[in-house]
């Protein structure tokens, strides 16, 4: 749980827009009172939320002792609490994601089974927090278990902004779908149709690749690999691929 927290205080912040570190803006903390008295004064539009930890065992079907099986950690935000400024139910026009189909994955399996292909799999590290939060100005209660010592006796209620797209927001697989497709647009792949979600060609490379939440699928010729996977890497923080993974 420490080791998530860490990540999620010092995760650098997509350049050029800003160049701090953090999930959250620790350094603007104010009273929670405070931030609604002000936003209802204004007549303006603010969200609130919890953060909150949760643990679950990964790969639980797998025997024991297998090096897949393993416990993973979250610190996200009860998506479904956020509360305006009078505490009514926040009204977020979710940036709704569009996951691949099962047809899709099978396409880009065809693709990679054809006479010199091969297919190679990576994961984006963090990959809903390497977006910003956009949309309403949103504040969140961070566990008072990892409050800053001089916090205590100093606020009640204290709050911090949301910057990044923290897990289980309503607007996080959205905001990270739509940063995702952006760099991958960057570097000369294209959508293949707008009925096949989530799913790219290359039309020099005659490549295709597929993209399940933070998971990556690509199917391309084996002397056109390296080059793909680096035109990737350089945009998306994301660990090295591989030939062999869980996908779906």
């Amino acid at each position: 749980m420490s080791k998530e927290w860490k990540k999620l205080e010092t995760t650098k912040r997509p350049a050029p827009e800003d160049k701090g570190i953090g999930c959250w803006d620790i350094s603007k903390v104010r009273e929670a009172a405070r931030v609604r008295d002000e936003a209802r004064s204004a007549g303006a539009k603010v969200h609130f939320g919890w953060i909150v930890f949760f643990c679950a065992e990964k790969g639980s079907e797998l025997p024991q002792g297998h090096e897949l099986r393993k416990y993973r950690r979250r610190a996200a935000i009860l998506g479904d609490a956020v509360r305006d400024e009078c505490f009514n139910r926040a009204e977020i026009a979710e940036l709704s994601s569009n996951p691949p189909s099962m047809e899709a994955s099978r396409a880009v399996d065809a693709v990679g089974s054809l006479d010199g292909y091969l297919r190679k799999y990576g994961d984006a590290k963090g990959a809903y927090t390497q977006p910003y939060l956009l949309g309403v100005d949103t504040w969140v209660a961070l566990p008072e278990n990892r409050w800053p010592k001089h916090w205590r006796g100093k606020f009640k209620n204290p709050l911090v902004p949301l910057i990044l797209a923290l897990y289980c927001h309503p607007d996080a697989g959205g905001r990270w779908e739509a940063h995702c497709e952006g760099k991958i647009l960057a570097v000369g792949i294209v959508k293949i149709a707008e009925e096949w979600t989530s799913l790219y060609w290359h039309p020099q490379k005659r490549a295709v690749l597929l993209v399940y939440v933070d998971d990556f699928k690509l199917a391309a010729r084996r002397e056109h690999h390296d080059e793909l996977w680096k035109a990737l890497l350089s945009v998306i923080d994301m660990d090295e691929e591989n030939e062999d993974a869980r996908f779906l």
